[in-house]
């Protein structure tokens, strides 16, 4: 009955936005003719401890095979493919546009029947493991109309982030927050505007679980036929207010609500972010772009006859770009963070992790179409457990790091066009 439900509320708003629409948006978009945009996005990367520095890579295949810890791979380099993408965005008249995702990487993955998943840069033990990858990756439809545009499909990121560079190095005690969730709801760039010409836009959603595609099928015994159904009966809330003032500065608060069930217990999560972002212009060609962003990630549990201590993340960061506008300059950044994670293999109790970040790096634009980036990191961190004895927060075969450098070069192709 609930993924009935969860199939219903959705199909009944697609059959208001495609019966119901404005004749003052009809009017307002008859002119603009249909199109066909593509995008191409492929990136490489060289992952490895700093030459002199013993420490894991950070590099993990299914975090999710024990919540709360961090599998850590062989300390030796690594090289290869980070993602291949594939966007086709149709735009049609009368404000309606169909895009969809491909990700041709997936591939080996489904020949195998293992969980493929984003490259994860994170070191350290971790709470939400990173999104899968699909062939299909993700879809959307929308319908602007007015001032306000309505989506249905995935959203790579259900909280829009702040920060400006770190993926290349990702602070472990940073929490990721929904990401590749079936979501439906508004976008409205424009809320209030006042006379200087700042804006207040919101964004409001309902979200699917995590890795929750609504991309199933159900079928009824009875004869009912079958439907696109969700596997997760829970649904969550997303709300994001940004606020943009006319001289390149915007800042936003954002608050998310997810529920679902992992091995007959029952997960709330919920997701908090103040961010400011600011762009100072240097001269004709050089500017500089900060960017603060502070998140809080709060994961409780209900199982009935146990109690199983919530798990908690907090970090706060500052990144910038400082270069040119075609793209080459400083990248950097600073992070502190502090969190209450389940030890590994139990989830008996939780242990108080605390550490600090610091990034560096140059990008390079070669064509218009190509940009490498070298990226250098220092990071230290240290758990405590319940008897508030500390060890370093990086595994090295039987011991513990307290502190771990690591370097990255990516290589990046992105080209773009209409077909």
């Amino acid at each position: 009955m609930t993924d009935k439900l969860g199939f219903g509320i959705p199909a009944l708003i697609a059959t208001f936005i495609f019966s119901a629409r404005p004749a003052q948006s009809a009017a307002l978009t008859s002119g603009k003719r249909e199109s066909v945009l593509y995008n191409i996005d492929a990136g490489f990367l060289y992952l490895s401890p700093y030459p002199g520095s013993q420490g894991k890579s950070a590099a993990s295949t299914d975090p999710d095979s024990a919540e709360g810890s961090r599998a850590t791979s062989d300390p030796s380099p690594t090289l290869g493919l980070r993602h291949a993408a594939f966007d086709l965005e149709w735009q049609m008249p009368r404000g309606l546009t169909f895009a969809v995702t491909l990700r041709p990487d997936a591939g080996a993955a489904e020949e195998s029947a293992a969980i493929r998943r984003e490259v994860d840069t994170r070191a350290g033990r971790v709470i939400e493991a990173s999104p899968t990858v699909k062939l299909l990756d993700a879809y959307r439809l929308s319908f602007r109309a007015v001032n306000a545009e309505t989506r249905f499909g995935i959203e790579r990121h259900a909280v829009s982030p702040y920060r400006l560079a770190g993926e290349a190095l990702d602070f472990g005690l940073r929490p990721r927050g929904p990401e590749k969730t079936f979501a439906f709801g508004v976008f409205v760039p424009s809320i209030l505007a006042t006379s200087d010409s700042a804006r207040l836009g919101l964004t409001a959603m309902a979200i699917g679980g995590r890795e929750e595609r609504a991309d199933s099928v159900r079928g009824e015994s009875g004869g009912g036929g079958q439907s696109p159904a969700k596997r997760d009966p829970y649904w969550g809330g997303v709300a994001q207010l940004d606020y943009n003032l006319p001289d390149l500065m915007s800042a936003g608060v954002a608050f998310a609500f997810m529920e679902e069930r992992k091995s007959g217990i029952k997960v709330k999560n919920g997701l908090y972010q103040f961010g400011i972002r600011r762009s100072i212009e240097n001269g004709v060609n050089t500017n500089l772009t900060l960017a603060v962003e502070a998140r809080q990630l709060r994961q409780t549990y209900e199982l009935e006859g146990s109690a199983i201590p919530d798990q908690s993340l907090s970090s706060v960061g500052l990144t910038g770009v400082l270069g040119r506008k075609s793209g080459e300059g400083i990248l950097f950044g600073v992070w502190t963070g502090a969190g209450d994670l389940h030890p590994q293999g139990s989830m008996a109790r939780s242990d108080t992790s605390r550490g600090h970040q610091v990034m560096g790096g140059w990008q390079w634009m070669l064509e218009d179409a190509l940009r490498i980036s070298a990226h250098v990191a220092r990071e230290w961190r240290v758990d405590h457990d319940t008897g508030g004895r500390g060890s370093g927060g990086f595994a090295d075969g039987d011991t513990h790091k307290g502190a771990l450098s690591r370097v990255a070069i990516e290589a990046r192709y992105m080209l773009n066009g209409q077909i």
